[in-house]
Protein backbone atom coordinates (compact mmCIF):
# COMPACT_ATOMS: atom_id res chain seq x y z
CA UNK A 1 0.00 0.00 0.00
CA UNK A 2 1.14 3.59 -0.65
CA UNK A 3 1.45 6.58 1.09
CA UNK A 4 3.03 8.36 4.49
CA UNK A 5 4.07 5.97 7.74
CA UNK A 6 1.32 7.31 10.73
CA UNK A 7 4.45 9.19 12.41
CA UNK A 8 5.44 11.02 9.19
CA UNK A 9 1.56 12.00 8.65
CA UNK A 10 1.07 13.59 12.39
CA UNK A 11 4.28 15.50 11.73
CA UNK A 12 3.17 16.65 8.70
CA UNK A 13 0.02 17.50 10.08
CA UNK A 14 1.40 19.52 13.44
CA UNK A 15 3.54 21.79 10.91
CA UNK A 16 0.99 22.45 8.72
CA UNK A 17 -2.02 23.81 11.39
CA UNK A 18 1.02 25.48 13.09
CA UNK A 19 1.37 27.66 9.67
CA UNK A 20 -2.09 27.72 8.24
CA UNK A 21 -3.84 30.81 8.49
CA UNK A 22 -7.38 31.39 6.73
CA UNK A 23 -9.03 35.63 5.86
CA UNK A 24 -12.16 37.24 4.74
CA UNK A 25 -11.35 39.33 1.55
CA UNK A 26 -13.85 40.85 -0.84
CA UNK A 27 -13.37 39.79 -3.83
CA UNK A 28 -12.82 43.07 -5.55
CA UNK A 29 -9.48 43.95 -2.87
CA UNK A 30 -8.06 40.69 -4.63
CA UNK A 31 -5.57 40.86 -7.63
CA UNK A 32 -2.97 39.01 -8.93
CA UNK A 33 0.14 40.72 -9.10
CA UNK A 34 3.76 39.61 -10.69
CA UNK A 35 5.71 37.44 -8.80
CA UNK A 36 8.86 39.41 -9.11
CA UNK A 37 10.36 41.92 -11.34
CA UNK A 38 9.81 40.84 -14.74
CA UNK A 39 6.22 41.14 -15.95
CA UNK A 40 6.15 37.94 -17.45
CA UNK A 41 6.94 36.03 -14.22
CA UNK A 42 4.16 34.09 -12.55
CA UNK A 43 1.51 35.62 -10.69
CA UNK A 44 1.40 35.84 -7.04
CA UNK A 45 -1.59 37.02 -4.64
CA UNK A 46 -2.03 40.70 -2.82
CA UNK A 47 -4.84 41.42 -0.71
CA UNK A 48 -5.95 44.69 0.68
CA UNK A 49 -4.92 44.44 4.28
CA UNK A 50 -2.36 41.99 4.38
CA UNK A 51 1.29 43.46 3.37
CA UNK A 52 2.78 40.25 1.96
CA UNK A 53 1.77 38.74 -1.34
CA UNK A 54 1.09 35.34 -1.39
CA UNK A 55 2.16 32.36 -3.64
CA UNK A 56 -0.88 30.39 -5.32
CA UNK A 57 -1.23 27.15 -5.85
CA UNK A 58 -2.74 24.96 -8.51
CA UNK A 59 -5.99 24.28 -6.53
CA UNK A 60 -6.17 28.37 -6.11
CA UNK A 61 -5.76 28.88 -9.48
CA UNK A 62 -8.90 26.05 -10.34
CA UNK A 63 -10.97 27.14 -8.16
CA UNK A 64 -10.54 30.93 -9.11
CA UNK A 65 -10.79 30.18 -12.63
CA UNK A 66 -14.27 28.26 -12.12
CA UNK A 67 -15.83 31.25 -9.66
CA UNK A 68 -14.96 33.90 -12.82
CA UNK A 69 -15.84 31.39 -15.48
CA UNK A 70 -13.09 31.20 -17.05
CA UNK A 71 -12.64 28.14 -19.17
CA UNK A 72 -10.42 25.77 -17.62
CA UNK A 73 -8.18 25.04 -21.25
CA UNK A 74 -7.99 28.85 -21.43
CA UNK A 75 -7.47 29.65 -18.15
CA UNK A 76 -4.27 27.07 -18.12
CA UNK A 77 -2.92 27.92 -21.30
CA UNK A 78 -2.47 31.80 -19.85
CA UNK A 79 -1.03 30.50 -16.84
CA UNK A 80 2.05 28.86 -19.14
CA UNK A 81 2.36 31.35 -22.09
CA UNK A 82 0.59 34.56 -21.23
CA UNK A 83 0.61 35.41 -17.69
CA UNK A 84 0.19 39.08 -17.89
CA UNK A 85 -2.90 38.22 -20.25
CA UNK A 86 -4.19 35.97 -16.77
CA UNK A 87 -4.01 38.93 -14.50
CA UNK A 88 -5.39 41.07 -16.37
CA UNK A 89 -8.48 38.55 -17.26
CA UNK A 90 -8.55 37.79 -13.46
CA UNK A 91 -8.11 41.28 -11.90
CA UNK A 92 -10.72 42.69 -14.87
CA UNK A 93 -13.38 39.86 -13.15
CA UNK A 94 -12.37 39.84 -9.71
CA UNK A 95 -12.89 43.72 -9.90
CA UNK A 96 -16.27 44.01 -10.45
CA UNK A 97 -17.23 40.92 -8.16
CA UNK A 98 -19.35 41.77 -4.96
CA UNK A 99 -18.90 38.30 -3.41
CA UNK A 100 -16.33 37.66 -0.13
CA UNK A 101 -14.23 34.97 -0.38
CA UNK A 102 -12.52 32.66 1.45
CA UNK A 103 -8.66 32.43 1.29
CA UNK A 104 -6.57 29.63 2.92
CA UNK A 105 -3.17 30.16 2.99
CA UNK A 106 -0.13 27.65 4.21
CA UNK A 107 3.45 28.32 4.84
CA UNK A 108 3.06 31.42 1.97
CA UNK A 109 0.95 30.54 -0.63
CA UNK A 110 -2.18 31.21 -1.41
CA UNK A 111 -4.09 27.58 -1.67
CA UNK A 112 -7.77 27.38 -1.70
CA UNK A 113 -10.36 30.31 -2.85
CA UNK A 114 -13.71 29.47 -1.56
CA UNK A 115 -16.96 30.46 -0.01
CA UNK A 116 -17.41 32.58 2.36
CA UNK A 117 -19.53 30.24 4.11
CA UNK A 118 -17.14 27.63 3.65
CA UNK A 119 -16.91 25.57 7.34
CA UNK A 120 -13.16 24.52 8.13
CA UNK A 121 -13.39 21.28 9.52
CA UNK A 122 -9.84 20.73 9.70
CA UNK A 123 -6.86 17.49 9.56
CA UNK A 124 -5.36 18.08 12.83
CA UNK A 125 -9.17 18.36 14.97
CA UNK A 126 -10.18 14.79 12.64
CA UNK A 127 -6.78 13.14 13.75
CA UNK A 128 -7.77 14.46 17.39
CA UNK A 129 -11.15 12.40 17.23
CA UNK A 130 -10.29 9.60 15.62
CA UNK A 131 -6.39 8.17 16.33
CA UNK A 132 -7.45 8.06 20.03
CA UNK A 133 -10.18 5.59 18.79
CA UNK A 134 -7.90 3.70 16.28
CA UNK A 135 -5.09 3.00 19.39
CA UNK A 136 -8.87 2.05 21.86
CA UNK A 137 -9.47 -0.76 18.96
CA UNK A 138 -6.12 -1.64 18.42
CA UNK A 139 -6.22 -0.57 14.42
CA UNK A 140 -3.20 -1.10 12.38
CA UNK A 141 -2.88 1.96 9.79
CA UNK A 142 -1.76 0.63 6.05
CA UNK A 143 -1.91 3.62 4.51
CA UNK A 144 -1.75 6.99 4.89
CA UNK A 145 -1.15 10.58 2.96
CA UNK A 146 -1.86 14.31 2.75
CA UNK A 147 -1.97 15.51 -0.48
CA UNK A 148 -3.16 19.26 -1.93
CA UNK A 149 -6.59 17.87 -1.87
CA UNK A 150 -7.00 15.79 0.89
CA UNK A 151 -6.00 13.71 4.22
CA UNK A 152 -6.83 10.03 4.24
CA UNK A 153 -5.89 7.49 6.56
CA UNK A 154 -6.93 3.67 5.99
CA UNK A 155 -7.03 1.10 8.83
CA UNK A 156 -7.76 -2.37 9.72
CA UNK A 157 -8.54 -3.93 12.71
CA UNK A 158 -6.61 -7.47 13.49
CA UNK A 159 -9.80 -9.17 14.91
CA UNK A 160 -12.17 -8.82 11.34
CA UNK A 161 -11.37 -11.60 9.27
CA UNK A 162 -12.65 -13.35 6.44
CA UNK A 163 -12.11 -16.23 3.59
CA UNK A 164 -13.63 -15.31 0.59
CA UNK A 165 -15.24 -18.11 -1.34
CA UNK A 166 -14.30 -17.98 -4.94
CA UNK A 167 -12.41 -19.50 -7.35
CA UNK A 168 -8.99 -17.95 -5.71
CA UNK A 169 -8.73 -20.59 -2.64
CA UNK A 170 -7.11 -18.41 0.82
CA UNK A 171 -8.31 -15.15 -0.64
CA UNK A 172 -8.81 -13.48 2.87
CA UNK A 173 -10.22 -10.24 3.70
CA UNK A 174 -9.94 -7.93 6.44
CA UNK A 175 -12.33 -5.59 7.72
CA UNK A 176 -11.58 -1.64 8.58
CA UNK A 177 -11.95 1.89 8.65
CA UNK A 178 -11.29 4.73 5.73
CA UNK A 179 -11.57 8.56 7.10
CA UNK A 180 -10.78 11.74 4.75
CA UNK A 181 -10.84 15.09 4.99
CA UNK A 182 -10.25 18.29 2.35
CA UNK A 183 -9.05 21.85 3.64
CA UNK A 184 -9.09 23.35 0.40
CA UNK A 185 -12.85 22.46 -0.66
CA UNK A 186 -12.12 19.35 -2.65
CA UNK A 187 -14.73 16.82 -1.25
CA UNK A 188 -16.59 15.75 1.84
CA UNK A 189 -15.14 14.77 5.18
CA UNK A 190 -15.99 11.64 6.11
CA UNK A 191 -15.34 7.58 7.36
CA UNK A 192 -16.64 4.48 5.65
CA UNK A 193 -15.75 0.95 5.87
CA UNK A 194 -12.74 -0.15 4.29
CA UNK A 195 -11.86 -3.46 3.07
CA UNK A 196 -8.22 -4.90 2.71
CA UNK A 197 -7.11 -7.88 1.20
CA UNK A 198 -4.15 -9.95 2.70
CA UNK A 199 -2.86 -11.96 0.00
CA UNK A 200 -2.48 -8.64 -2.65
CA UNK A 201 -2.21 -5.98 -0.05
CA UNK A 202 -5.42 -4.05 -2.18
CA UNK A 203 -7.16 -1.74 -0.36
CA UNK A 204 -11.16 -1.25 -0.78
CA UNK A 205 -13.49 1.87 0.52
CA UNK A 206 -17.06 0.11 0.57
CA UNK A 207 -19.58 2.97 0.45
CA UNK A 208 -21.86 1.21 3.12
CA UNK A 209 -23.40 3.58 5.26
CA UNK A 210 -20.65 5.86 6.19
CA UNK A 211 -20.78 9.93 6.87
CA UNK A 212 -19.95 12.33 4.89
CA UNK A 213 -20.63 15.92 4.96
CA UNK A 214 -19.95 18.98 3.12
CA UNK A 215 -18.18 21.97 4.44
CA UNK A 216 -20.81 24.57 4.62
CA UNK A 217 -22.04 26.28 7.29
CA UNK A 218 -22.31 30.22 8.52
CA UNK A 219 -20.96 33.18 6.56
CA UNK A 220 -18.44 34.73 8.27
CA UNK A 221 -18.50 38.22 8.42
CA UNK A 222 -15.48 40.47 7.46
CA UNK A 223 -14.77 44.34 6.69
CA UNK A 224 -15.69 45.12 3.16
CA UNK A 225 -12.76 47.23 2.44
CA UNK A 226 -9.79 44.45 3.47
CA UNK A 227 -8.76 40.87 4.22
CA UNK A 228 -9.67 39.84 7.59
CA UNK A 229 -8.19 36.72 9.48
CA UNK A 230 -10.38 34.71 10.87
CA UNK A 231 -10.47 32.42 14.20
CA UNK A 232 -13.35 29.64 15.41
CA UNK A 233 -15.67 31.52 17.50
CA UNK A 234 -17.13 29.66 20.42
CA UNK A 235 -20.07 28.68 18.74
CA UNK A 236 -17.85 26.97 15.40
CA UNK A 237 -15.87 25.09 17.93
CA UNK A 238 -18.47 23.60 19.92
CA UNK A 239 -20.35 22.79 16.40
CA UNK A 240 -17.13 20.86 15.24
CA UNK A 241 -16.53 18.75 18.61
CA UNK A 242 -20.54 17.63 17.77
CA UNK A 243 -19.60 17.02 13.90
CA UNK A 244 -16.27 15.04 15.14
CA UNK A 245 -17.99 13.17 17.86
CA UNK A 246 -20.33 11.77 14.91
CA UNK A 247 -17.28 10.43 13.02
CA UNK A 248 -16.09 8.90 15.92
CA UNK A 249 -19.42 7.33 16.07
CA UNK A 250 -19.62 6.54 12.28
CA UNK A 251 -15.47 5.06 13.08
CA UNK A 252 -16.86 2.60 15.38
CA UNK A 253 -19.78 1.73 13.43
CA UNK A 254 -17.14 0.62 10.83
CA UNK A 255 -15.75 -1.73 13.11
CA UNK A 256 -18.56 -3.85 14.16
CA UNK A 257 -18.52 -7.33 13.60
CA UNK A 258 -21.95 -7.58 11.99
CA UNK A 259 -21.34 -4.69 9.98
CA UNK A 260 -18.30 -6.84 8.71
CA UNK A 261 -20.14 -9.51 8.25
CA UNK A 262 -22.47 -7.39 5.99
CA UNK A 263 -19.69 -6.95 3.25
CA UNK A 264 -17.73 -9.98 3.89
CA UNK A 265 -21.83 -12.21 2.40
CA UNK A 266 -21.72 -9.46 -0.36
CA UNK A 267 -18.52 -10.34 -1.68
CA UNK A 268 -18.87 -13.29 -1.19
CA UNK A 269 -21.80 -12.94 -3.77
CA UNK A 270 -19.81 -11.07 -5.84
CA UNK A 271 -17.24 -13.73 -5.94
CA UNK A 272 -19.59 -16.25 -7.79
CA UNK A 273 -21.62 -13.39 -9.48
CA UNK A 274 -21.79 -13.72 -13.41
CA UNK A 275 -18.55 -14.59 -14.84
CA UNK A 276 -16.58 -13.27 -17.68
CA UNK A 277 -16.04 -15.34 -20.12
CA UNK A 278 -18.77 -18.17 -19.16
CA UNK A 279 -20.86 -19.50 -21.94
CA UNK A 280 -22.85 -16.94 -21.33
CA UNK A 281 -20.22 -14.05 -20.62
CA UNK A 282 -18.57 -11.69 -22.70
CA UNK A 283 -15.09 -11.30 -24.03
CA UNK A 284 -12.92 -10.05 -21.53
CA UNK A 285 -11.72 -6.77 -22.89
CA UNK A 286 -15.18 -6.06 -24.15
CA UNK A 287 -16.17 -6.36 -20.13
CA UNK A 288 -12.58 -4.32 -19.11
CA UNK A 289 -13.55 -1.89 -21.82
CA UNK A 290 -17.60 -1.36 -20.20
CA UNK A 291 -16.23 -1.35 -17.02
CA UNK A 292 -13.77 1.43 -17.74
CA UNK A 293 -16.20 3.49 -19.47
CA UNK A 294 -18.58 3.13 -16.72
CA UNK A 295 -16.64 4.36 -14.01
CA UNK A 296 -14.51 6.98 -16.14
CA UNK A 297 -11.33 5.42 -16.17
CA UNK A 298 -8.75 5.85 -18.58
CA UNK A 299 -7.08 3.62 -21.37
CA UNK A 300 -3.93 3.40 -19.10
CA UNK A 301 -6.17 2.25 -15.87
CA UNK A 302 -8.20 -0.01 -18.10
CA UNK A 303 -5.27 -1.94 -19.66
CA UNK A 304 -3.70 -2.28 -16.01
CA UNK A 305 -7.17 -3.47 -15.11
CA UNK A 306 -7.11 -6.33 -17.95
CA UNK A 307 -3.59 -7.57 -16.92
CA UNK A 308 -4.59 -7.51 -13.40
CA UNK A 309 -7.79 -9.23 -14.24
CA UNK A 310 -6.25 -11.66 -15.97
CA UNK A 311 -3.07 -12.41 -13.79
CA UNK A 312 -5.86 -12.96 -11.02
CA UNK A 313 -7.19 -15.87 -12.65
CA UNK A 314 -11.00 -14.69 -11.14
CA UNK A 315 -13.38 -13.81 -13.34
CA UNK A 316 -16.17 -12.92 -11.47
CA UNK A 317 -17.39 -9.63 -10.17
CA UNK A 318 -14.63 -9.96 -7.24
CA UNK A 319 -12.26 -10.62 -9.59
CA UNK A 320 -13.22 -7.17 -11.53
CA UNK A 321 -13.53 -4.99 -8.39
CA UNK A 322 -9.70 -7.00 -6.93
CA UNK A 323 -8.46 -6.30 -10.53
CA UNK A 324 -9.46 -2.50 -10.20
CA UNK A 325 -8.08 -2.24 -6.86
CA UNK A 326 -4.47 -3.79 -7.51
CA UNK A 327 -4.28 -1.22 -10.94
CA UNK A 328 -4.57 1.55 -7.90
CA UNK A 329 -1.35 0.51 -6.89
CA UNK A 330 -0.05 0.96 -10.08
CA UNK A 331 -1.14 4.98 -10.38
CA UNK A 332 1.59 7.28 -8.82
CA UNK A 333 -0.82 10.04 -7.62
CA UNK A 334 -2.78 9.01 -3.86
CA UNK A 335 -5.97 10.84 -5.01
CA UNK A 336 -6.19 8.72 -7.97
CA UNK A 337 -5.17 5.84 -6.14
CA UNK A 338 -7.93 6.48 -3.35
CA UNK A 339 -10.40 7.05 -6.38
CA UNK A 340 -9.85 3.56 -7.80
CA UNK A 341 -10.20 1.63 -4.47
CA UNK A 342 -13.91 3.44 -3.82
CA UNK A 343 -14.50 2.30 -7.42
CA UNK A 344 -13.90 -1.32 -6.16
CA UNK A 345 -16.16 -0.65 -3.96
CA UNK A 346 -18.80 0.86 -6.17
CA UNK A 347 -18.23 -2.79 -8.19
CA UNK A 348 -19.39 -4.58 -4.81
CA UNK A 349 -21.94 -2.47 -4.37
CA UNK A 350 -23.60 -2.51 -8.10
CA UNK A 351 -26.76 -3.84 -8.57
CA UNK A 352 -27.00 -7.25 -9.88
CA UNK A 353 -28.90 -6.33 -12.36
CA UNK A 354 -26.09 -4.01 -14.11
CA UNK A 355 -23.89 -6.16 -13.26
CA UNK A 356 -25.32 -8.69 -15.59
CA UNK A 357 -25.22 -5.95 -18.50
CA UNK A 358 -21.87 -5.49 -18.29
CA UNK A 359 -20.40 -8.89 -17.30
CA UNK A 360 -23.09 -11.02 -19.79
CA UNK A 361 -24.02 -11.07 -23.87
CA UNK A 362 -27.46 -9.09 -24.09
Amino acid sequence: MKGLTLSDLATTIDRQAKSKKDFIAPASRIKFVPGGEDADSSAQLAMDGHEDTLGIGQIFHEQIGEHLKIPRKYYQRMMVTAPVLLRRNVNHWLSGDPSSRMIRTLEGRARAFLSDRYRVLDNFDLCQAVLPLFAKHGLDVVSAQITERRMYIKAVHPELKAEVRGSRVGDVIQGGVSVWNSETGCGTVGSESFIYTLACLNGMTVPMSGLKRHHLGRRYSGDEQRAQEIFRDETREADDRAFFMKIQDVVSDCLKEDRFRKIADKINSAASDNEISSPNGKKIEDVVEVTRRSFGLTEIEGDSIMKHLIEGGDLSRWGMASAVTRAAQDVENYDRFDDLQRIGGEIIELPQKRWAEIALRN
